[in-house]
Order: structure tokens, then C-alpha cells, then sequence
């Protein structure tokens, strides 16, 4: 059973492959406990694949099996079709606004530590 974090971070590793669960924890801002419960959900039901990193033994990098990217692919698509209906009565200029304060919220809220 898919959670929010999970798809997220189906969406995450589609977007950066190879990355690591640390990658995932502090870019997304979800705690490194819930990273690794999500990941052990997507690798036992072949949603995603983690190898050892050749540069870094301590680290696996991620990637996504075909399940892992259907997922991802119906998850864009959702989002896109999602996104247009709400969105296409506001303003270009109201939604690039949007866009800047909720990115210093989020860098904000990353960057105090609260997220671990």
C-alpha cells in the first residue's frame, strides 16, 4: 500500500536517478527512519532497486524497476492533469509568486533541522 512519502519518492528517484536515501531524506525533508521503512516497502514489492554505490560503499544508489516507473509515469500524469484543472483560472504572474515563497518556506523549513 502506497503512502504520500512512498509515491514521493517514486517520483523522487525518477527524477534523479542513482540517487541515495539520504538524497531522499534531505531533499525531500522526510526523516531518514521513514525513508528507510518506504524503501523497504518499494524494494520487496519490485517497485525500485537498490545498489551497492561503486564510489561510495556505505551508500546504495536507487533506481527504478519497471513497476517503479509505471508508477512514477501515472503519478506525472495525474499531477499534470491535476495541476492544469486547479490552476487554469489563476494568473501566470499570482502563480510564479506561489512558487517563490513556497520555495524559501521549504528551504526555510529544511534548513532549521526540523525535518530530522
Amino acid at each position: 500500500k502506497f503512502t504520500a512519502n512512498t509515491l514521493e519518492m517514486i517520483e523522487f528517484i525518477s527524477r534523479n536517478p542513482k540517487c541515495s536515501q539520504d538524497d531522499i531524506s534531505r531533499d525531500l525533508c522526510i526523516d531518514k527512519g521513514c525513508v528507510a521503512k518506504g524503501m523497504q516497502y518499494l524494494e520487496t514489492h519490485e517497485y525500485v532497486h537498490r545498489k551497492r554505490s561503486e564510489t561510495d560503499r556505505r551508500t546504495y544508489e536507487l533506481t527504478l524497476l519497471q513497476a517503479g516507473k509505471k508508477t512514477a509515469r501515472d503519478i506525472s500524469k495525474f499531477a499534470d492533469e491535476w495541476f492544469g484543472s486547479v490552476t487554469d483560472s489563476i494568473d501566470k504572474s499570482d502563480l510564479d509568486a506561489y512558487y517563490r515563497v513556497m520555495d524559501m518556506l521549504i528551504e526555510n523549513f529544511c534548513g532549521s533541522g526540523r525535518a530530522e
